[in-house]
């Protein structure tokens, strides 16, 4: 029983590094559209917007940005699980071991994503809702198809 222990604590760590990198990959991505979108913010803050409707948006976004993440994970899980037990195996006939997802480990993947993105995407959300109207607008950036040819 040590050879597989072994192996499923690799696994998880593994997976857990797995999630760590996918969490700052969603972290820089949320972070790059909002700071993309310092204009739009702005002009929907000075129009009447309310900062918790903008912060819903952001969350909403990065919820299911983080829940594909999670359902991509669980694909690979299944997959995945075959696969190991066949690496595992030492002779021709697989080691009759169940190791498909259940519904513990759904409720843990689900939990996890929305964990993952209310950390991760609501930070930058927060940031940039926290400027001012005039702030948000002074640093937009103006292309020069922005400016109203007269």
């Amino acid at each position: 029983m040590a050879p597989f222990r072994a192996i499923a604590w690799l696994s998880a760590a593994l997976g857990l590094l797995a999630l760590l990198l996918a969490s700052i990959g969603l972290y820089g991505v949320m972070s790059f559209v909002v700071t993309q979108r310092t204009h739009e913010i702005g002009i929907r803050l000075a129009i009447g917007a309310g900062r918790f409707r903008l912060i819903r948006q952001f969350l909403t976004e990065s919820l299911l940005l983080a829940f594909a993440g999670g359902v991509l994970g669980l694909l690979f899980a299944l997959w995945g699980s075959s696969v190991l037990l066949i690496l595992v195996s030492e002779g021709a006939a697989p080691i009759p071991v169940d190791v498909t997802p259940n519904a513990r480990i759904l409720g843990f993947t689900l939990s996890l994503s929305l964990l993952t993105a209310i950390l991760f995407g609501l930070a930058p959300a927060l940031i940039v809702t926290r400027k001012s109207v005039n702030a948000a607008r002074r640093s937009a950036r103006y292309e020069p198809a922005d400016v109203a040819q007269g």
